[in-house]
């Protein structure tokens, strides 16, 4: 335990630490001002408390171990006495009275972390990320970009593989999303889900039309319904 101290104290006080707070640079990112990272294994650790705010005493040892777990999914490899230094960086930048807790008991917790076998999967787990040329953005801005990005999420989603064949629960449980989320999708990009007879006329329009009069216009006119609906319904078919 020693040895691991005094390894924890030379790489914290190092004039080159520079402490582990996320794996942002391991994203693949769209051309969209926030991309969806959720499912890329994105990891952050939370600095972001506000001016001047602290965590308070009573709940620092239980949120250094969860932070812990969130250094664990940032770098699985990631050394005990690597941890520690990182959690000993928190402690002093973001918690009341830091010098309560010693370097010891840093040390226990990052080695009580990494044995750890719960499910931390979701510890500090980065759903939207933002393009580092945007980050200069004010707050609307930034939420208007962001509220975008999880629409796209949403109608990426569903709209694809909704099945017009079966009702908007069904579709809910298959899809694993809320019904509301299914309602919402369907009405902001104006798909008639109370009759799903029309998209399966056109479909069966679609398929009895010769390839070279499939067009967007055309089929428009074929099926007797408007462009939107038209060019709306074949991309549909073609994702199937």
């Amino acid at each position: 335990m020693t040895a691991l101290v005094d390894n924890t104290l030379k790489i914290y006080n190092s004039p080159s630490f520079i402490p582990l707070l996320n794996n942002y640079e391991q994203a693949e990112m769209t051309d969209d001002v926030y991309s969806f990272v959720g499912n890329q294994n994105i990891y952050f650790l939370n600095t972001f408390f506000g001016k001047d705010k602290k965590i308070k005493k009573g709940k620092r040892k239980h949120t250094l171990f969860y932070q812990a777990l969130v250094l664990k999914n940032i770098e699985p490899s990631l050394r005990t006495e690597d941890m520690a230094a990182n959690l000993l960086w928190m402690l002093y930048h973001h918690y009341e009275e830091p010098k309560d807790i010693n370097p010891y008991e840093i040390v226990k917790i990052a080695q009580n972390a990494l044995k750890s076998e719960a499910d931390s999967a979701n510890c500090g787990k980065k759903k939207y990320l933002i393009d580092n040329d945007c980050k200069s953005l004010t707050k609307p801005e930034k939420s208007k970009y962001l509220g975008q990005a999880m629409k796209k999420k949403r109608d990426n989603d569903v709209l694809p593989n909704y099945d017009f064949n079966l009702s908007v629960s069904k579709n809910a449980i298959l899809l694993g999303k809320s019904v509301g989320t299914i309602y919402n999708s369907l009405k902001d990009n104006d798909v008639n889900y109370k009759d799903d007879k029309e998209y399966l006329n056109f479909k069966e329009l679609y398929f009895v039309t010769a390839i070279e009069n499939r067009s967007v216009r055309k089929m428009a006119m074929i099926s007797s319904l408007n462009r939107g609906k038209s060019e709306r319904y074949i991309k549909k078919i073609n994702s199937e």
